[in-house]
């Protein structure tokens, strides 16, 4: 694939690393388009060449058709969805209306996305599992869950503490990790309603009926329709991630971290993280791009044990929150895209940089003083998102006081 010029920003849901994308993709010397729900901080972004805001629709068919037209009317070489809705739809587009949209939005996203027939496997955790195992990767005992007695079974078997998740979890929504029985059924019974694979729910197999026949397809919602719950054994140990750009199966750049706080414990998204380069990630990385094909951003993540050993968690095919950060540690996925070269680079130095992120770490504590070792990822490029992330913290600081 010849390197992109023009990219579109898929974002549905309000996510502060989105909103860190536009200036990172500008940065590069690509022109930047934006396809977004209303009211998301990425839209105040001052680096977009283009932004097409979704007004608000009674039914889906009118927001897939203002998704098709910001595509025909953009023209994007490279689309990047930029959370795991974004990523549903893409995916749904491709699966389900691929000989009713315009070939040219068909061709634009299999190049964003990679090999289609990998598809099915990447929608759910437990097939990109097996297919990791399969490359000698470590990945947590595990089993799908369709009711309640496999989640006990599961845990009275291994007399551990386990983790119950949806497909499609992010920033630690869907993701309950369970100390004993009453711990697991409380999670099954909440996340349960997210998944219409779990057995004995008719009447969330009548409401799926309905939405398709009322509002026609929805692609977010025919997602969470084939959702799979999981439950896993609680890995114990230390989070660390790599995050990197891949182009038909080949990784083009990358760098990795460890997170060393969270906001909310004890699954939220990274609040405070160490940046480096970690070759066994890199590689690890590479193996499963390959095996994919897949191309564009992704995030995977790992939990270290104390003797080193890496435990495979997630597979995330978008964006991660420090995407924009590699810069820190000799690393640029963003030029990668741009310039549409690289590979898997077995050994970057020991160039380590400790971050805060903006706003999450001021959101956990406002008043923290401990700061004076970490660069502070401040958006000061981007004056309005700025303002509102320092409305939030404001707001944080607020409440705490109250």
């Amino acid at each position: 694939m010849s390197a992109p010029r023009r990219v579109l920003l898929l974002a549905l849901d309000n996510w502060y690393s989105t909103s860190r994308l536009p200036y990172a993709l500008k940065t590069a010397g690509l022109e930047v388009g934006l396809a977004t729900q209303p009211g998301t901080m990425v839209s105040d972004s001052i680096h977009l060449d283009r932004c097409y805001t979704r007004r608000r629709q009674r039914d889906q068919r009118g927001w897939l058709a203002w998704l098709r037209d910001a595509i025909l009317d953009f023209q994007p070489d490279f689309v990047i969805p930029a959370d795991e809705d974004a990523v549903r739809v893409c995916h749904f587009i491709l699966l389900q209306r691929k000989h009713s949209w315009p070939r040219s939005i068909v061709d634009v996203l299999q190049r964003s996305i990679g090999d289609v027939k990998t598809l099915p496997d990447r929608s759910h955790r437990d097939a990109i599992l097996r297919r990791a195992r399969r490359l000698g990767i470590e990945v947590p005992i595990g089993r799908v869950v369709r009711r309640k007695t496999d989640a006990d079974a599961f845990m009275r078997e291994l007399h551990r503490r386990a983790v119950l998740k949806t497909d499609h979890s992010f920033g630690g929504q869907g993701v309950v990790i369970c100390q004993d029985r009453q711990q697991l059924d409380s999670a099954y019974i909440r996340l349960s309603e997210r998944s219409l694979e779990v057995s004995g729910r008719p009447w969330a197999r009548l409401r799926e009926a309905v939405r398709r026949g009322v509002f026609g397809a929805d692609p977010v919602f025919e997602g969470g329709g084939r959702s799979q719950l999981h439950v896993e054994t609680k890995i114990e140990g230390r989070p660390v991630f790599h995050t990197a750009v891949a182009q038909d199966g080949v990784c083009l750049d990358g760098f990795s971290a460890d997170v060393e706080l969270c906001y909310p414990l004890p699954t939220g998204p990274s609040s405070r993280v160490t940046l480096y380069h970690c070759a066994q990630m890199a590689a690890f990385t590479q193996a499963l791009v390959a095996d994919l094909g897949f191309s564009g951003f992704c995030g995977l993540d790992f939990i270290r044990s104390d003797d080193g050993r890496l435990t495979l968690l997630e597979f995330n095919q978008r964006p991660t929150s420090v995407s924009h950060l590699g810069h820190h540690v000799g690393a640029d996925l963003f030029a990668a895209l741009a310039s549409g070269r690289g590979g898997v680079v077995a050994n970057r130095g020991n160039a380590t940089q400790c971050v805060a992120l903006f706003p999450q770490d001021w959101l956990r504590d406002p008043a923290a003083q401990d700061r004076a070792t970490f660069v502070v990822d401040r958006p000061d490029e981007e004056p309005d998102i700025l303002k509102t992330m320092l409305g939030r913290i404001g707001q944080a600081k607020a409440a705490r006081v109250a």
